[in-house]
């Protein structure tokens, strides 16, 4: 399931975005450096900006907040699949719709 993020409050992209940076951290890639193997903690968080995204959808600023949100939707639609879907179970969120008729969350909505 593709979330539109565009549906979320400023809360919600907040949580989403810290929740991503999360997730990018806790990847680890493994380097030979001078003939050894050596995990290294990944850096796409950084790449991406994400901490200075999160500092912008903080911000008191109503225009720092909009952009933030337009460049985290911007590359929320640019992660694999399994990220997004790693993003979503972290924060607990669902598709109502995808849910069996019994479920009691399929009434719900997630966020």
């Amino acid at each position: 399931m593709l979330m539109d993020l565009s549906i979320l409050n400023e809360e919600q992209l907040l949580s989403c975005a810290t929740t991503l940076e999360t997730v990018l951290n806790r990847r680890t890639h493994r380097r030979i450096i001078m003939g050894e193997d050596v995990i290294v903690s990944g850096s796409l968080s950084k790449a991406l900006k994400l901490p200075q995204l999160i500092l912008q959808l903080q911000s008191p600023q109503t225009r720092k907040k909009q952009q933030a949100s337009e460049q985290l939707q911007t590359i929320w639609q640019t992660l694999s699949e399994s990220t997004q879907l790693a993003v979503q179970q972290e924060l607990n969120w669902y598709d109502p719709k995808a849910l069996d008729w019994d479920d009691p969350r399929s009434n719900r909505n997630p966020f």
